[in-house]
């Protein structure tokens, strides 16, 4: 719309058609009018006098505006006006643009905008965007918090601390060169102080005639998939070894069946007082040492499923303390226990883990020597008292040192499987502590103060079970009641030969089989001979034979009285602690001592034909 206009009055004095129609007047309707009657605003006199005169101070002034159509809407313009003088008067000439198309557009590409800003702010990768000369021209608020806010920096000094001056070898430098999107995984240190690793995307962006003239980069942060592919790395190693480790102590354990075995009965041919018989009694506590060991081997590959048993735990604590620090700088404190300590239910070989690993981690805390201090009690907890643990009545066994400590933040990571502070360290320690005491229904905590010492406080909770009574005959190994017929199933010549050996001396009579298919017709033909089996002792393995498992199956369907003993060098495997929703009467872990054999073959041949009570439901 073009407009000439009398200053002084500011009426039209001539209009082109596109301002009459643009306004909807006819033409002498619109030049009967003023600019003061299609202005949004309405200036009196004295402030149209005031613009005139601005306007002669200036070649020209563009300005936004609003005119009002004769229906009353507005349209907003925006405004170039100019005085001229023509034969000595002087006109105001008005080109009017009708800017609404303009207004839609930028409505439409701010509302694209905040739609791009909204999309970018929700990604949760880090998006930044460089010119040619890498300096940051935008980051979403995902990229911020990974790397702090540098919009406006090069970024060779905004995220390399200006170790370098150019950016030759990064990927949007490669993107400039070749124009083409790379990839990269890299790492670098977080704004919150950790170390990232991230994937990173860096693809180049072109004008309207494809020329180059910035880069975006998408930052991913991966740290959580690489700690995850690392730790399936460590799994997998660690099954590795756990396959290699549970064949050893299987073996081991065999072997060592057949040590114990032997020195148990070279015991009883001499007298009790004797120094061979010490001595014997000594290489025999060394074997069920060995078989602690084996079974600390087992829970570390496998995990463990305790096979429980009704326990004192005074002598335990004492001995495996004892025997984790001979020879170190460390020395150990053992708090009188009271008499009446409760009973648990507990693996003996996983709990001396639990306190070996506790105060070997005591011990290294403690590199110039001190005290380890141990403590049991009965306590009674009340619900809600300790996390996770139900109220009741627990044996709490404490671990304390005198080391450096430890800062309250790291007591969540403490139990995490492979999280050490150690340069040595594997990180499974207390992790393989944590695990134990979880599986036995318990609870393991931590206190720490930096530059006092550490405490570990473990809860087991009290048994209502009583101890079975020792029988002076059995530990003596002296045949009285003990008669019947044993099968015994197992595919090692010297287990086979000790565990014969060991029965007859109790007095049984002993058939042996070497698989699961001989041990089922023997049994068979027992049945239909009138003189079957008084118990079947069951070899869980039987390596390219039929095992323990399928053997008691076959035995239930023939007579489903059976008292079967399922024995394993394998003393973690689940089915040995949940020996009896198998079938099993009983269980035996690999290596056993004359003793532990023949209280577990009485009480499932005598005590329970007999109808006494089973003090010990879990063998």
């Amino acid at each position: 719309s073009i407009y000439v206009i009398d200053p002084q009055s500011s009426r039209f004095l001539e209009i082109n058609e596109a301002a009459h129609t643009l306004l909807g007047y006819e033409r002498d309707e619109l030049l009967a009018k003023r600019v003061t009657d299609i202005s949004i605003t309405d200036p009196d006199p004295e402030t149209w006098r005031r613009g005139v005169d601005q306007l002669r101070a200036m070649p020209y002034h563009i300005f936004a505006g609003e005119q009002i159509h004769k229906d009353g809407t507005t349209i907003p313009v925006e405004v170039n006006a100019r005085l001229i003088r023509l034969d000595g008067r002087e006109y105001m000439i008005s080109v009017a643009r009708d800017i609404r198309g303009r207004n839609r557009a930028a409505a439409a590409v701010v509302e694209e905008k905040n739609k791009l800003d909204a999309v970018l702010a929700a990604l949760g990768d880090g998006l930044t965007m460089q010119d040619l000369q890498f300096r940051v021209i935008y980051q979403n608020e995902a990229h911020k918090k990974l790397q702090g806010d540098h919009i406006g920096e090069l970024c060779y000094r905004a995220y390399h601390d200006g170790r370098t001056q150019v950016c030759d070898g990064c990927l949007l430098a490669l993107c400039f060169a070749d124009g083409k999107t790379h990839h990269r995984e890299t790492s670098f240190l977080a704004a919150n102080g950790e170390t990232m690793h991230t994937e990173v995307s860096a693809s180049p962006v072109r004008d309207a005639l494809g020329n180059i003239y910035a880069g975006i980069e998408i930052t991913r942060d991966i740290t959580t998939r690489k700690l995850l592919e690392q730790d399936l790395i460590k799994r997998q190693k660690l099954e590795s070894v756990g396959v290699l480790a549970g064949g050893i102590a299987h073996d081991f354990n065999n072997m060592l069946t057949a040590i114990l075995g032997n020195i148990s009965l070279a015991g009883l041919r001499l007298p009790l007082d004797s120094k061979p018989r010490r001595l014997i009694a000594a290489a025999e506590q060394a074997c069920n040492r060995a078989k602690h060991l084996t079974q600390q081997l087992l829970t570390f590959s496998r995990g463990g499923t305790p096979v429980t048993h009704t326990a004192s735990i005074s002598s335990l604590i004492r001995e495996s303390a004892a025997f984790t620090l001979r020879g170190s700088k460390a020395q150990c404190v053992v708090s009188p226990m009271a008499n009446d300590l409760w009973l648990v239910e507990v693996d003996e070989g996983q709990l001396n883990q639990v306190i070996q690993n506790l105060v070997k981690n005591s011990e290294q805390a403690m590199p110039q020597g001190g005290s380890v201090y141990l403590a049991a009690e009965n306590v009674e907890v009340s619900d809600a008292e300790i996390e996770t643990l139900p109220g009741g009545k627990y044996v709490k066994i404490t671990v304390k040192d005198e080391g450096q400590g430890m800062p309250a933040a790291m007591f969540a990571k403490i139990f995490d499987p492979y999280f050490t502070t150690k340069e040595m360290g594997n990180g499974l320690g207390l992790a393989v502590c944590y695990s134990i005491v979880k599986n036995h229904q318990g609870v393991i905590t931590v206190d720490s103060r930096e530059g006092i010492g550490s405490e570990f406080s473990l809860y087991l909770p009290a048994s209502d079970k009583k101890l079975a009574p020792v029988k002076l005959d059995n530990v003596l190994g002296l045949p009285t009641k003990n008669r019947g017929r044993i099968l015994l199933m197992d595919d090692d010549e010297m287990v086979q030969n000790v565990s014969a050996q060991l029965l007859r001396h109790l007095g049984y009579q002993v058939v042996i089989a070497e698989d699961g298919g001989r041990a089922a017709a023997l049994f068979l033909a027992a049945q239909k001979s009138g003189a079957p089996f008084d118990a079947v002792i069951l070899d869980l393995t039987i390596p390219g034979g039929m095992g323990g498992m399928e053997t008691i199956t076959r035995l239930l369907e023939i007579d489903p009285a059976v008292k079967a003993i399922v024995s394993s060098g394998y003393a973690t495997d689940p089915i040995m602690a949940n020996y009896k929703e198998y079938g099993f009467a009983a269980v035996i872990p690999k290596p056993f001592t004359l003793n532990e054999l023949s209280q577990i073959l009485w009480r499932v041949i005598y005590e329970d034909a007999d109808g006494c009570a089973d003090t010990d439901d879990d063998g």
